[in-house]
């Protein structure tokens, strides 16, 4: 190809065609003409701003000075920050922004071993509890014969004992009582509460909402337990000694239980340990929790995610490298323990002795994340173990999941196929710690795809040397920035941005002179959203007394938000009847106050119901036709299965 005078060493041209044998003419029929994206440095890498053509060893092949392709950075869809924060050369924290806005920064793991010789999850000295503990009652599991595998609805024998994880041999777990029950959650223990999600996805999808809480103090005289939201603040609990459907005599080693414990519109049920036998084996006094951490009406060692802001979905731990050095996707101690709990707990056939050992060996994974603390300040307590093994060879992943669902098509590639992004966290020599992010590669196997069988690349990290930085991007958009500590001994932080929605890159055909206007940040750069863009986000008690005096948006019922009380006219919470509210409904509901200011409330019975309330609300131009006078119903079965009417008179 020569343009110009110019021999275009990077172009090629391909032209089909015929001759017709009446005039001898050629008939041109296709002509095809391809530019490699040759630069004088080999590869092109484009900036935020600027064209291909700029950057070609070969700028007249693109066969006019008219046209250009351009990239404008990536889409600014507004992005959540996650940061693993490494202090030092032995800890991280993690930072992250739930989907309500709210900011967390909490103790991650830790491996400097000052009080305990144990690469664990939080800080130094208390715990990061994402697991649940398990409390015991007769709907749980049989008795099983240790030593025959039979098993029975009732103990018969000393060498029975009762089918459900913890109780199969004390000594398996430490901390566990005499009952069976096992409180992971000490006192200034951390722990994460997300409310389950889909049926497949009981530790939380895209649309469940997570906190973070430590446990403060119990005071068993006045029956009172104190939390500490970690973004909100403090709030307190009261708790009974009448236990639903457990009696003393099933489980005299629990002291509580309430169901007050209301978090982001969800209950989550505590269970309060008995004392003495109830923490460690050396008897101490100390009152430990088990909850419900997935808000799913038990305490049966289920595993709870960490759902950011853009619904990213968050597994903290438990995964393994292979022998093939390739990450295991699945939490090992977790899902192979209660894997085999469940197994038997639906077989009751002659294969109770085999899965009797099944359960016992998963039983074990579980017990080698969890130690007795047998000395020092934290005497009687348990600690929760990041990895079992010498750290300075140990390791794990964290994952980042983004569902298929949330992609613009199904999944990557439209595969169906969720994303999956690993973080990898080893312990090294002289009890330090550090972080990467491998590779990823996704082997699409799906027919009829536009792309075939192919290794796809999920997400590659590219090292910058001259900012000693390391960056990747994903397949849906999430942005990982590593730094790379190599010269000295620090650990290494690394940032994620994690997308709102599906990220893309802004290219454009530009055709003759053009002017690029960007609103908001320089391109490429971050657009971090708070999903409360008017006004601002207030807790009910942070409002109290001023109820009336401005205007108010308010979510959730007068059983556990103050201000929808007190527009109700009541000065304590209403509950049940007393709210108003019917069992499968939600309302949006204007007040109007005699000084002129208005108050709307969004409540539904249950979470789900108030859910679908929020979002007629959040998407009200696409339900404007029936948003009329001052109250609506709103019902459904799912957030997509939604029906919003009058109130029937």
């Amino acid at each position: 190809v020569e343009i110009h005078e110019e021999d275009i060493e990077d172009a090629k041209v391909q032209m089909t065609g015929k001759v017709s044998t009446r005039n001898e003419t050629f008939e041109l029929q296709t002509l095809k003409y391809r530019l490699q994206a040759d630069s004088p440095r080999g590869d092109i890498y484009i900036a935020p701003g600027h064209g291909i053509r700029e950057y070609l060893d070969e700028p007249e092949g693109m066969l006019s000075d008219d046209w250009d392709v351009r990239y404008e950075g990536l889409m600014d869809t507004g992005v959540s920050i996650i940061r693993f924060d490494a202090n030092g050369d032995d800890s991280y924290d993690l930072q992250f922004t739930n989907r309500e806005g709210l900011e967390y920064d909490i103790p991650f793991i830790d491996n400097s071993q000052d009080e305990y010789g144990f690469f664990k999850y939080g800080d130094e000295d208390d715990d990061l509890i994402f697991v649940e503990g398990h409390v015991n009652s007769t709907t749980i599991g049989l008795y099983l014969n240790l030593t025959t595998g039979s098993h029975t609805a009732a103990s018969s024998g000393a060498n029975h004992s009762l089918v459900n994880a913890a109780s199969l041999t004390n000594s398996l777990i430490p901390g566990t009582d005499d009952c069976s029950n096992f409180f992971p959650i000490d006192e200034d223990d951390f722990f994460v509460l997300t409310n389950e999600g889909s049926s497949s996805r009981s530790a939380g999808d895209e649309t469940s909402f997570t906190h973070i809480l430590s446990y403060e103090a119990a005071d068993v005289t006045n029956r009172e337990i104190t939390f500490q939201d970690q973004a909100t603040g403090q709030r307190e609990i009261v708790y009974s000694t009448t236990i639903p459907s457990i009696t003393a005599a099933q489980n005299p080693c629990l002291r509580g239980f309430a169901n007050t414990l209301v978090v982001g519109g969800n209950t989550f049920n505590v269970y309060i340990a008995g004392g003495l036998n109830s923490s460690g084996s050396n008897g101490l006094a100390k009152y430990p929790l088990a909850v419900d951490q997935n808000s799913d009406g038990d305490v049966a060692f289920d595993i709870v995610d960490v759902v950011v802001n853009g619904g990213g979905i968050l597994r903290l731990g438990g995964l393994t490298q292979n022998a093939t050095s390739s990450f295991v996707a699945t939490n090992n101690f977790h899902t192979r323990m209660y894997g085999g709990v469940q197994q038997f707990n639906s077989s009751f056939g002659a294969r109770a002795t085999a899965q009797s050992a099944t359960m016992l060996n998963n039983l074990q994974d579980y017990a080698d994340h969890f130690r007795d603390i047998s000395s020092g300040p934290n005497n009687g307590e348990t600690l929760f173990q990041a990895v079992n093994g010498s750290s300075a060879n140990v390791n794990f992943s964290t994952t980042l999941t983004t569902l298929a669902s949330e992609f613009d098509g199904n999944g990557i590639l439209d595969s169906g196929l969720n994303e999956v992004l690993f973080i990898h966290f080893f312990g090294k020599t002289n009890n330090e710690v550090d972080v990467d992010v491998p590779n990823v590669h996704q082997v699409n196997d799906t027919g009829g795809l536009t792309v075939d069988r192919i290794n796809t690349t999920v997400l590659k990290m590219e090292s910058l040397d001259e900012e000693d930085l390391e960056q990747g991007l994903s397949t849906y958009g999430v942005f990982f920035e590593q730094t790379d500590e190599d010269d000295t001994d620090d650990a290494e932080d690394l940032t994620i941005e994690y997308p709102l929605a599906q990220r893309g890159a802004d290219v454009f055909i530009t055709i003759g002179s053009t002017a690029t206007t960007r609103v908001g940040p320089a391109a490429g750069g971050a657009v971090v959203v708070n999903p409360i863009t008017v006004g601002s986000a207030k807790l009910a008690s942070e409002v109290a007394g001023q109820e009336t005096s401005q205007n108010i948006v308010a979510v959730g019922g007068p059983c556990i938000n103050s201000v929808a009380a007190t527009w109700m006219g009541s000065a304590t919470p209403l509950c049940g009847a007393e709210s108003g509210l019917s069992e499968g409904k939600a309302v949006i509901k204007l007040y109007e106050h005699a000084n002129g200011n208005v108050g709307l409330l969004v409540a539904g019975w249950s979470a789900a119901d108030t859910r679908r309330g929020t979002k007629v609300l959040a998407e009200y131009a696409d339900y404007a036709d029936k948003l009329v006078g001052k109250e609506v119903v709103v019902t459904g079965t799912s957030l997509s299965d939604i029906t919003v009417s009058a109130p029937t008179p």
